[in-house]
């Protein structure tokens, strides 16, 4: 577990920490985002390694996951922390645990407004724009070179 601020962020299961994740996810993507709730949760959560970040009176505010597959989604931060660096915390500690655990590459699907956070981390856009949920994403992919691993 490491702070931020006041902020703790650490690395869980989804059969650990289900209503905290589920609690962001819910008012990020279903309620504010309009995400239909059978597209929000599906059979990767329980393979899935997930990050938490919790403010030590508010609770839960982000959330995301990396798939066995290298597959990071599901970043959601609640509105009042963002633009305070909640979200490269999580990318920072996500890509130095997948270094360290030996995946070589990582992808995610970036919602457009996303992508220039994704690109400071290192992240690179590698496809056309395509809808999911309704809204426009592009492909992106981090290759985790041998100093980082």
């Amino acid at each position: 577990m490491r702070e931020h601020f006041d902020i703790q962020i650490r690395r869980t299961r989804w059969q650990t920490d289900r209503t905290s994740l589920s609690l962001v996810r819910r008012r990020v993507f279903i309620d504010e985002q309009g995400v239909d709730e059978a597209d929000e949760w599906d059979d990767q959560d329980a393979s899935a390694d997930h990050w938490v970040a919790l403010h030590h009176s508010d609770g839960p505010i982000a959330t995301a996951r990396l798939t066995v597959e290298g597959q990071l989604g599901r970043m959601a931060v609640l509105p009042g922390y963002r633009s305070r660096g909640v979200a490269s915390k999580l990318l920072q500690d996500i890509i130095a645990f997948a270094a360290e655990t030996g995946f070589v590459q990582l992808r995610l699907n970036a919602q457009l407004a996303a992508i220039p956070l994704y690109q400071r981390h290192g992240f690179e856009v590698n496809g056309p724009e395509f809808l999911d949920a309704g809204m426009p994403h592009r492909p992106m992919q981090l290759n985790l070179d041998e100093d980082r691993r």
